[in-house]
């Protein structure tokens, strides 16, 4: 697996290294089939690379069958077992193609940690400055806060809160 640590320059393959600049409400994008999503930014702990994705005959034989697709699979990053997700499994968005190695956002909030899978595409941040001059639609769809509108082109902004808890709800659902 090759990890990225923080990201700096998201362009460059060989070097995603978060910014140690991150400010309150900055947003990482992620381009996920043809929707652009949101994060904040501060809860990206790192980028990684893997060459598989292991499944938890534990894990995916508790989940009921609806639930199942919504879990990738897992990988390990510094001894920590991190459950990988597929956004478009979760909103209802057409099947991702996947490509290796697999290109995974580890988002940390509090003592969860979650992977999300984003394939090969590049990421991108919005600046808080940047944030500043744009419009922010606040939403009612599930795991979504709202959208930020930019120049015509909607970035839909997760809500990793309620995310992390279905999550965890499906997985304990034994």
């Amino acid at each position: 697996m090759r990890s990225y640590g923080a990201l700096h320059n998201v362009n460059r393959k060989d070097c995603m290294t978060l910014p140690t600049a991150i400010k309150e409400n900055d947003k990482l994008l992620m381009d996920i089939g043809r929707e652009t999503f949101a994060v904040e930014a501060n809860m990206v702990v790192g980028i990684v690379e893997a060459n598989r994705l292991h499944l938890l005959p534990s894990i995916h034989a508790a989940l009921p069958s609806e639930k199942r697709r919504l879990i990738k699979g897992v990988i390990t990053q510094r001894g920590e077992v991190i459950i990988v997700i597929g956004l478009e499994n979760l909103l209802g968005l057409p099947p991702a193609q996947e490509e290796r190695p697999y290109k995974i956002a580890i988002i940390k909030k509090d003592a969860a940690t979650l992977g999300i899978y984003v394939g090969k595409r590049e990421l991108s941040f919005l600046w808080k400055e940047e944030l500043a001059n744009l419009e922010f639609k606040p939403s009612n769809e599930n795991y979504t806060l709202g959208f930020i509108d930019l120049s015509g082109k909607k970035i839909r902004l997760l809500d990793w809160q309620t995310i992390m808890e279905e999550i965890q709800k499906a997985i304990s659902s034994r």
